[in-house]
């Protein structure tokens, strides 16, 4: 190994979203020209950036120069289906095919060669730069000659029927061609002009007038389509989010700017080539943009919101997507579950109560998948708090969508895992109250909390927070004593004391909270720090985020409370260190006079 691709395997070591070191690397291996290695610096480099169609594309096309087709077929099979929709990728794979299928002499020759233009078309012809694509097919259907095989195999089919089944597919190809709006739309439109006119001129009239509408609205659209496009970087590269740049959210508004118009719909298409238009969109937004989570979701909330859009198997299959690009993001999932659980609400609309159960079915795995329950180990929350909202929205989910005793039966599980947070009790609890007004089943979950969190001052909070909802502040005061009896422990009794004292700020007397204070300075008196006094004053003031103290003596008690230097909370240098401030001239001599 050289010195050079040394240094680069250590920088993609420390940070493997270096682009430099990656190139470093593809470079040393192309220029020691072992396909072996090449081929595996390829492999690090897209399982790093999975949608970088120019990577692929290379990858393919060096497996091909070095004649192993079976590698050239897994590449363009792993790379192009969703995940890479870029014109020049996907001609890359149409050449290969027909290099594969060119003079065999098969009869299913053309037939692959046909199969693989309209599947590329289906994936990416709705691209701007599609129409050579489109124009390379078109004219692939006009070359077989009739009574060669291609002919036959193509059209063939009741005898003397075949150029008739040639217009037809020709007429097709022409038509779909037409309502994109790509750089070869004028050749395309002169190319069928002529194919119309020879085709018969009883109806070309008509087919004509039909289509020049179509024409012209793709015409009219190309020339924004292209505007909105300028300054799209095709080559990027999708970096993580932590590496967020300028030039990073200028192509993410880009994006948000095209996709929005196409979804604006400006040629009225109808519902099948209006989903292909937003679809390849979002796609291609997502090559670049693969670990934003919004653009994820706003991709399946379109499919499931539009009128026109794709539904809930648009949606699922986006979110499965999502989960491969960003597997730390549960957000992402709850999404998802979301989405299902919206399907099964609208099949109940419609009075299909198995369709919907299937729905919910699915949306309830979800959640189980998060919490450890299901069969999909990759997706459970390790961490206890990701966890723990994990069976928070759980309990909801079952409560609005399930039943009640659903709901009951997920909180009875989630309070016996090990390492079950207070938060879990709180939700349950407050869901009691807010959806049933059951106030009793509401106390007993919180008081059967206090077992495990009677020393934690969020937990107190909540409780406290429930019971001076429903006026019941006596018993709220009486639970911050229990909490704080035998409490000894400066840490975990100063928060509480604080969390005391608003509560007392709120419903008390000056006397009870003045008390309060006084008892909260001898319960932690040696542990609180020099700025106590600022601190409780802050407590006693603050109100809905409103300061009692304002200007720069703001940001002096700010400082002080958060423990933070002065001048660094101020955005301020520290004023130079100077002897006590001078009295004026003639000051000393006047006090000498007096004295």
């Amino acid at each position: 190994m050289s010195g050079k691709s040394r240094t680069a395997r250590e920088r993609v070591k420390e940070n493997k979203y270096d682009v430099e070191a990656w190139t470093q690397l593809l470079r040393e291996a192309q220029n020691r020209g072992k396909m072996p290695e090449i081929r595996n610096v390829y492999e690090e480099i897209l399982t790093v950036f999975p949608t970088a169609a120019h990577y692929w594309k290379a990858y393919a096309e060096a497996e091909l120069a070095d004649n192993n087709i079976a590698e050239v077929k897994s590449v363009f099979a792993r790379c192009l289906k969703g995940r890479c929709p870029n014109v020049e990728l996907w001609r890359s794979y149409l050449q290969f095919i027909k290099k594969m299928n060119d003079g065999r002499g098969g009869s299913g020759d053309a037939v692959q060669v046909q199969k693989a233009y309209e599947y590329t078309l289906d994936q990416v012809g709705c691209d701007v730069a599609a129409g050579v694509v489109w124009q390379e097919y078109i004219n692939f259907l006009k070359s077989p000659k009739p009574g060669s095989p291609s002919y036959a195999v193509l059209f063939g089919g009741a005898a003397g029927k075949e150029e008739s089944k040639r217009t037809v597919m020709l007429r097709r190809a022409y038509q779909r061609a037409l309502i994109v709006p790509t750089n070869s739309i004028d050749n395309i439109w002169r190319s069928y002009e002529s194919f119309e006119k020879e085709a018969g001129k009883n109806l070309a009239a008509s087919m004509l007038a039909e289509y020049k509408f179509k024409y012209q609205a793709a015409r009219t659209v190309l020339h924004e389509r292209k505007k909105l496009l300028e300054g799209i970087k095709w080559t990027a590269l999708a970096l993580p989010v932590s590496a967020r740049s300028t030039e990073m959210e200028q192509q993410a508004a880009l994006w948000r700017k095209y996709i929005a118009y196409e979804a604006s719909n400006p040629q009225q298409l109808e519902k099948e080539a209006l989903q292909a238009r937003v679809g390849l969109a979002y796609d291609q937004a997502l090559m670049f943009l693969y670990h934003y989570p919004e653009f994820w979701h706003d991709a399946a909330a379109w499919h499931m919101t539009h009128p026109l859009g794709g539904g809930i198997h648009s949606a699922s299959l986006l979110f499965r997507r999502s989960r491969a690009a960003i597997p730390n993001c549960p957000m992402l999932r709850y999404a998802a579950a979301d989405a299902e659980e919206a399907a099964a609400l609208r099949a109940r609309a419609d009075n299909d109560e198995l369709e919907a159960e299937k729905h919910l079915e699915a949306a309830e795995t979800v959640y189980k998948e998060l919490i450890g329950e299901g069969d999909d180990v990759s997706e459970v929350q390790e961490d206890p708090r990701s966890r723990t909202l994990s069976w928070i929205l759980y309990m909801r989910f079952a409560r609005r969508s399930l039943s009640v005793k659903k709901s009951r039966e997920v909180f009875m599980r989630a309070r016996k895992w090990p390492d079950c947070c207070w938060e879990v009790y709180a939700a349950s609890a407050m869901m009691e109250w807010e959806r049933g007004r059951e106030e009793k089943v509401t106390r007993n979950i919180f008081e059967s909390g206090l077992k495990k969190f009677l020393t934690n001052h969020e937990y107190i909070d909540a409780y406290a927070g429930f019971l001076l909802g429903i006026g019941d502040a006596v018993n709220a005061r009486t639970l911050y004593e229990r909490a704080l009896q035998d409490l000894t422990d400066p840490a975990v009794a100063k928060p509480l004391w604080d969390s005391f004292l608003r509560f007392e700020y709120r419903v008390g007397t000056l006397d009870a909270y003045l008390s309060i204070e006084k008892r909260r300075r001898e319960a932690l008196e040696g542990s609180t720090s020099d700025h106590d006094t600022l601190e409780v004053l802050m407590l006693r003031y603050n109100s809905f985020g409103l300061s009692p103290v304002s200007g720069s003596l703001k940001s002096y008690v700010h400082a002080k409370v958060s423990g933070r230097p002065w001048a660094e909370a101020e955005g301020e240098k520290p004023a130079r260190a100077s002897a006590a401030p001078e009295a004026p001239a003639g000051t000393a001599k006047a006090l000498g006079t007096l004295s």
